[in-house]
């Protein structure tokens, strides 16, 4: 995801990537992105986003809104 391939994109969701190890290459690229939500990720994933700290976070750094849905519950990972 480069910043020329979506200038404008303010809203990102992921669903059901039960695989998913990292955030897409080139997140940190897109500069307008203020909200993504993450539903029925894998734990281990959302663990790294509960750290604060890290590669991951850092890549999500100009995200000021994050939650995380599994099942029925929500979760604030901002």
């Amino acid at each position: 995801m480069e910043d020329a391939h979506c200038p404008c994109l303010q809203k990102l969701i992921i669903r059901h990537c039960k695989e998913l190890k990292q955030v897409p290459i080139g997140i940190d690229n897109l500069n307008h992105l203020n909200e993504l939500f993450l539903c029925d990720m894998p734990e281990k994933f959302v663990a790294q986003l509960r750290k604060k700290v890290g590669e991951l976070r850092h890549l999500l750094h100009r995200i000021s809104y994050i939650r995380s849905y599994q099942g029925q519950s929500m979760e604030d990972l901002s």
